[in-house]
């Protein structure tokens, strides 16, 4: 995949046009599709559209060090700090944390007080992987702010109110967003998801939890980004549901147990992605075609039968779980044991 170079950002943000609610014309409901399906999409349910430098310039520089981005001299020592780090193969917790830090900011300087106070619970080597990137990030920031903050920031504020603010938050989230909570069996969270634009990022659907709630990383380039906000804000919610949540992931996985672990794992995955590109195809652009990767076609008849049947209201949840189950073969049974006999034993 090539780099995003500096040239193009003022771009950057159109290559998620497609999916854009003031690209094309909205769609009607179709007959028969679900309309909001938990009445007026309650305030803690609503995106917030939001905006952080620290946040575009961590993954900009996880980007350059991954080959996502083309990269920069002027941070030739960061990079090479990212990419050992990355090499090393760190916990998530550790990016959580760096990502965190960012989104908390307000500045380079609260970036080394954290990188000097971190948790305990996190081991010595990934406290040695947290410091070090907190520490690359707050020595690139200078560099960034009198050089590439400007044409970036410019990109992303495009994006935030082309896409976000004016293309997502108001009656198009109240249909897909009800129609979500609503198929997808799930509840609000106790506070409101934060959605941070970033250029690009090797780890799109980055997400956690700071005092002033929840965030959600998504990328303005390499798909379109209402599919993409679709599809992370579904695995966001569903992950934080309150303990005993009877949703229709969970159940899934749950009534799945007895097939194949990695076969199920990825027809759920799946399920979650031809969701959030049907919601555009309902609610947005009745036209839209997504691009879905070839290891989805094995279960792409699940997904347009069952599943579209159950959006419909044709089937129920019960009737969909077996249908979408029905689908997956059983896991393998074990092999049995083999018992060796000892010489002059038998």
């Amino acid at each position: 995949m090539k780099g995003v170079t500096g040239g193009a950002l003022l771009l950057s943000w159109c290559l998620a046009a497609g999916s854009s609610a003031d690209a094309a014309p909205q769609a009607a409901p179709r007959p028969g599709s679900p309309g909001p399906s938990t009445g007026t999409l309650p305030n803690e349910a609503r995106i917030r559209p939001g905006l952080s430098l620290l946040l575009e310039l961590h993954h900009y520089l996880h980007s350059q060090a991954t080959g996502l981005a083309v990269r920069k001299e002027d941070y030739r020592d960061e990079i090479a700090t990212y990419a050992a780090v990355r090499a090393a193969a760190p916990g998530a917790d550790v990016w959580r944390l760096v990502n965190d830090a960012c989104v908390e900011g307000p500045d380079a300087k609260a970036l080394l007080e954290r990188s000097a106070d971190l948790p305990a619970q996190l081991g010595a080597r990934d406290r040695e992987a947290a410091r070090r990137l907190l520490e690359a990030l707050a020595a690139a920031w200078p560099r960034f702010e009198s050089g590439d903050m400007i044409e970036r920031n410019r990109s992303l504020q495009k994006v935030r109110t082309a896409h976000l603010t004016r293309g997502f938050s108001g009656a198009l989230e109240e249909r897909i967003m009800s129609t979500v909570y609503g198929k997808m069996l799930l509840v609000p969270l106790q506070q409101r998801i934060t959605v941070y634009p970033v250029i690009a990022t090797p780890a799109a659907g980055d997400w956690g939890r700071t005092a002033q709630g929840y965030y959600l990383v998504v990328s303005a380039t390499g798909g379109p980004l209402l599919e993409t906000l679709v599809h992370e804000l579904t695995h966001v919610i569903d992950i934080n549901q309150p303990a005993g949540s009877r949703s229709m992931l969970r159940r899934l996985q749950e009534e799945g147990r007895g097939a194949d672990p990695e076969a199920l794992d990825r027809m759920v995955h799946g399920l979650v992605v031809w969701n959030a590109a049907e919601m555009v195809k309902r609610f947005a652009h009745a036209g839209y075609k997504a691009s879905f990767p070839s290891w989805m076609g094995r279960y792409m008849a699940t997904y347009e039968g069952p599943w579209a049947g159950y959006l419909d209201g044709k089937l129920t949840a019960e009737q969909a779980i077996e249908g979408i189950l029905g689908a997956l073969k059983p896991a393998a049974p074990p092999a049995p044991r083999q018992t060796r006999l000892l010489p002059g034993r038998g």
